[in-house]
């Protein structure tokens, strides 16, 4: 049996916290940039993982965890907070900046996070 790499492992970690967030399912793929379908069926998944797919993924952590500083006592209000409309955003929630800038959304998401853990 085949142990899972750091890459695949952060992926399977990106999928639950998509759970924990209530994301639809049909959104993941645009918020990762790859295909779901492609990458869970397919025996050797970590020779399909981009670089940007890595980026992601590992930011996406962040911004679970930055979430989780920002408010300890309210994890429904951290799992929500990623659908909320922000005026920090255009009013945009921060998926759906994710949805309209990709990484580099992401990027700004989690930038304005350590911002205001940092304050």
């Amino acid at each position: 049996m085949k142990h899972p790499t750091f890459a695949s492992e952060t992926l399977l970690m990106t999928l639950k916290i998509f759970e924990r967030w209530d994301i639809p399912k049909e959104e993941w793929d645009l918020l990762l940039g790859a295909s779901l379908k492609n990458l869970i069926g397919h025996d050797d998944v970590d020779s399909l993982i981009t670089d940007d797919l890595i980026k992601r993924t590992t930011t996406l952590l962040n911004i679970y965890k930055a979430l989780g500083n920002l408010f300890p006592h309210d994890r429904d209000l951290a799992h929500e907070w990623i659908k909320q409309k922000n005026r920090a955003f255009d009013q945009k929630s921060p998926a759906e900046l994710i949805k309209l800038h990709g990484l580099i959304g992401i990027q700004e998401i989690e930038s304005y996070l350590m911002d205001a853990i940092h304050r």
